[in-house]
């Protein structure tokens, strides 16, 4: 610990002095371990074997699900077993624990590790190469730190140590999740500037935002309407916009859900944009099952090559999708009742967001998850809490994230 001590006083500050459970995977004669009896005076110190350390009947059997506020790595340099390790150990830390690899072999595996960190625990990663301060040429930190007050605390302090700078810029991305109020983005940022100097040309604007307007008027309509045009202008740029400003999309994405705010959180979208990050300038085909029509308009503005096919029981839907040369849509239609064995389409994307009976969503892993691509994602909206166990025994690569107490299952081949 002594080459990096200062990294590890700033991670353990709060909790030096606190009884707290360390765990660490060790190698060699365990001496590397007794250093946390000292540190820690008051914690409990675990550690196991490198050659132990992913055997699951040892690890229930000596430590039966137990949780730990620090967990470390310092059994091995394997990049498939570190993979393997934040997979794994990342579900025994606490809520606010600290999970750490250290002597990382190369830095081009730190972006291989943050793809393969779980995406709710993203926002917290932190990394350090201090090869230049120690003269070792593995002193490379990866970090998961749920122990912040803040994820936008963590990209602060690094960029006062210079070998941190080009690892931190990862996470603007993850910004929105932190604003406290999920409207926050949708009206404070446009209203005290406007309402103080300018009250009667700003104020009509709010009621010009239809669900089909407020991407586009925000950005050009200030300065040109005045309060007697609104109605005049919504018909004319709502078809035209949508197209051409696929890249302006951190306006339009808070203003798009406002019509679902319970089903369709900030907090869902970030997850669903971490996931997509890799995908937004390609040529896209995503299935929507169910015909949810808001996430629809949602992903066909934050997609630049994107074609929508959408499959529903519904008799009906709303005339500006169907008319959408990007969609294609079939009413009427059960997904359960579709013969895909002679499919020729592959989907980037498939998002399942109708019916969550527990026979109907095996049906919809074990026969659309064949028409996936290599590097495919198929999202399944809201499982039932009881059936976790179950589907996870039925397809090991199974992801669950909890979002506004709803369970989004994952299956994610966009992992490196």
């Amino acid at each position: 610990m002594n080459k990096n001590h200062y990294v590890y006083d700033k991670l353990f500050a709060s909790i030096k002095d606190k009884k707290i459970a360390l765990f660490e995977i060790v190698k060699g004669n365990g001496e590397d371990i007794k250093i946390w009896y000292d540190y820690f005076k008051n914690g409990e110190i675990y550690g196991i074997y490198s050659q132990d350390a992913y055997n699951e009947e040892i690890l229930n059997n000596r430590f039966n699900n137990k949780k730990f506020n620090v967990i470390i790595e310092n059994g091995s340099y394997d990049l498939n077993t570190l993979i393997k390790f934040i997979k794994i150990y990342s579900n025994h830390l606490t809520s606010n624990g600290i999970l750490i690899i250290q002597n990382i072999q190369s830095v081009k595996y730190l972006q291989i590790l943050k793809d393969a960190t779980p995406l709710n625990l993203q926002m917290y990663i932190e990394t350090y190469d201090l090869r230049e301060l120690t003269g070792i040429y593995d002193d490379v930190l990866f970090i998961i730190n749920l122990n912040q007050q803040s994820p936008q605390q963590s990209p602060q302090q690094p960029p006062q140590q210079s070998p941190q700078q080009p690892q931190q810029p990862q996470q603007p991305p993850q910004q929105p999740p932190q604003q406290p109020p999920q409207q926050s983005p949708q009206q404070p940022p446009q209203q005290p500037p406007q309402q103080p100097p300018q009250q009667s040309p700003q104020q009509p604007q709010q009621p010009q935002q239809p669900p089909q307007q407020p991407p586009q008027q925000p950005p050009q309509q200030s300065p040109q309407q005045p309060p007697q045009q609104p109605p005049q202008q919504p018909p004319q740029q709502s078809p035209q916009q949508p197209p051409q400003q696929p890249p302006q999309q951190s306006p339009q994405q808070p203003q798009q859900l406002q019509q679902q705010p319970q089903q369709f959180s900030q907090q869902s979208i970030d997850i669903y944009k971490l996931l997509f990050k890799r995908k937004i300038n390609n040529d896209i085909f995503l299935l929507d099952i169910g015909l949810n029509e808001d996430m629809m308009r949602y992903w066909s503005n934050y997609f630049k090559n994107l074609i929508i096919f959408g499959i529903g029981t519904k008799k009906e839907i709303s005339q500006d999708l169907m008319e959408n040369n990007r969609m294609k849509i079939y009413l009427g239609t059960s997904p359960f009742d579709i013969n895909l064995e002679g499919s020729n389409i592959n989907f980037n994307i498939i998002i399942y967001n109708f019916e969550n009976d527990l026979k109907k969503v095996l049906f919809i892993i074990n026969t659309y998850s064949k028409i996936l691509t290599n590097d495919g994602i198929l999202i399944i909206e809201d499982v039932k809490d009881e059936d976790i166990e179950i589907l996870k025994k039925e397809n090991k690569d199974i992801e669950i994230y909890k979002i506004n107490n709803k369970n989004l299952l994952i299956i994610n081949k966009d992992i490196s």
